[in-house]
């Protein structure tokens, strides 16, 4: 038995039932985006607003949006959001902004991905921002057709056609450091949405600078290298899969990282980076640069000389032109112990690479206590995929897909009672109404824009409360 209902799988699924309106949440704000765009794939924008902090009383900043969001206040990293929900329904992020204002004026700036593919990772939906900033009764700040609030602009410097990252995610990442215009865009209202609140909770963000350097490489760009086509590239077209095609790319960087070949004689001088271990989130940089060229970031979870296997990692092209001092951060969470570093084309010295964590903050109650290490390694390591798998829902891996399936909840569940001691997203995964069905999960496909609530996903839903409530059968010894 099926039932197709729309979207991307969410285990922190909530019902009709729980849904805010508009006024729950945000006072004057309105959904917006650049008129006449919120359909274009790939349309990255920049919102910007001023506004002076509160003399006294708590400031928040709420905001949703369709696709995806990096949030900075005064130029430093706030956020990445929303959480994932169900068709139609936008989870609000609600930030709290006290010890981070400075006296008089503030800056918030909200770069939103406007994807509009279907993808395992995020629902084919069209894009918008629905953002306010408050203090007590007071709206200090919100979006508003007239841009009055936040101003939009395209000052992200994002290249829009470029291939997707892979066949289930959404785009690769290239940019042109400031190369973006900071022209004011028009903005236009977008339909009212029904908007749910985030219940999990806010990563922290934190920052690893485990990264040091491991050893130099040599590389040469050769374009007549052999080029591996994925899924990715030449589906699109096929069975509604949505992305740009190769005419169309302006960077395809999924084919330029693959020309890149290692020569002990050629010109390319690169450093690998190494972590202490696999993480998932932002992969960042610091670089000076005395002659502007392409600075690339390959970063993988494994060390590897070729990169004619994209699947095996991703790489992020920063066209630089002009010389200087630069602070850079991925937009999109990946995952990745090594970090290779280069320019093309110019002269550049990277003093430092990072990765900004993406996971959940998980109330850890239990720890290992025997004294093996090779056992403690491996507990280790469980927490940690737990962690990196749990921030909005449960998903199967934080890099390629991030995709929440609804057998993989199952066993999720029960490792996270027995690893924390508690399932936080159960109190998410309420109800989601859709006709008759109660309790189910919506499994997405990249394929079509479409729910399938399936038997399974009524049998997972029993199994996970049961294991949420017992716990594995380790743990009932």
């Amino acid at each position: 038995m099926s039932v197709l209902v729309s979207g991307v799988m969410c285990a922190s699924v909530a019902c009709a039932a729980l849904c805010c309106g508009a006024s729950d949440f945000f006072a004057r704000a309105v959904p917006v985006w650049p008129a006449g765009r919120a359909e274009v794939m790939n349309d990255n924008v920049r919102f910007k607003g001023v506004f002076a902090a509160p003399k006294s009383g708590r400031c928040v900043l709420s905001l949703t949006g369709s696709t995806c969001y990096r949030v900075r206040l005064n130029g430093e990293f706030l956020a990445f959001g929303p959480a994932r929900g169900p068709k139609g329904m936008f989870r609000v992020d609600r930030l709290d902004l006290a010890g981070r204002l400075k006296d008089g004026e503030n800056v918030v700036e909200v770069d939103v991905q406007g994807a509009n593919v279907n993808s395992f990772e995020f629902l084919d939906q069209p894009s918008f921002l629905q953002a306010e900033v408050s203090s007590g009764g007071d709206t200090l700040l919100a979006t508003s057709a007239d841009g009055a609030g936040f101003s939009a602009s395209d000052a992200t410097g994002r290249v829009r056609r470029v291939p997707r990252f892979d066949y289930q995610r959404l785009f690769a990442e290239a940019y042109r450091v400031g190369g973006g215009s900071g022209e004011a865009l028009d903005l236009e209202e977008r339909s009212r949405v029904k908007l749910l609140p985030r219940v999990v909770p806010q990563p922290e963000y934190a920052l690893d600078g485990s990264f040091r350097k491991a050893k130099s490489v040599r590389r040469r760009y050769d374009r007549e290298a052999k080029v591996h086509v994925g899924r990715e590239i030449h589906l699109v077209g096929k069975d509604g899969y949505k992305g740009y095609r190769p005419g169309e790319f302006e960077v395809d960087v999924n084919g330029e990282i693959q020309r890149y070949v290692p020569d002990p004689n050629g010109a390319i001088q690169s450093t690998l980076w190494r972590g202490e271990k696999v993480l998932a989130g932002f992969v960042g940089l610091e670089v000076r640069v005395s002659k502007p060229g392409r600075l690339v970031a390959f970063a993988s979870e494994r060390e590897h000389l070729s990169f004619a296997d994209p699947d095996c990692g991703y790489a992020v092209f920063w066209d630089i032109s002009e010389p200087g001092e630069y602070v850079l951060e991925a937009f999109d969470p990946r995952s990745a112990m090594f970090v290779e570093t280069f320019i093309d084309g110019g002269e550049a010295d990277v003093t430092r690479v990072w990765m900004r964590e993406f996971k959940s903050p998980l109330p850890f109650s239990r720890r290992y206590s025997g004294t093996d290490p090779e056992l403690r390694a491996i507990y280790d390591a469980a927490a940690e995929t737990l962690a990196q798998n749990s921030v909005d829902i449960f998903t199967d891996c934080p890099s390629r897909e991030r995709a929440g399936w609804i057998g993989d909840t199952f066993f999720t569940a029960r490792a996270s009672k027995f690893l924390s001691g508690t399932t936080p997203w159960r109190s998410a995964s309420t109800t989601f109404r859709k006709g008759r069905f109660r309790w189910c999960i919506p499994v997405t496909t990249p394929t079509a824009n479409s729910f399938r609530i399936s038997a399974c996903g009524l049998r997972c839903r029993r199994l996970n409360t049961q294991s949420a409530a017992v716990g594995p059968r380790s743990s009932r010894r």
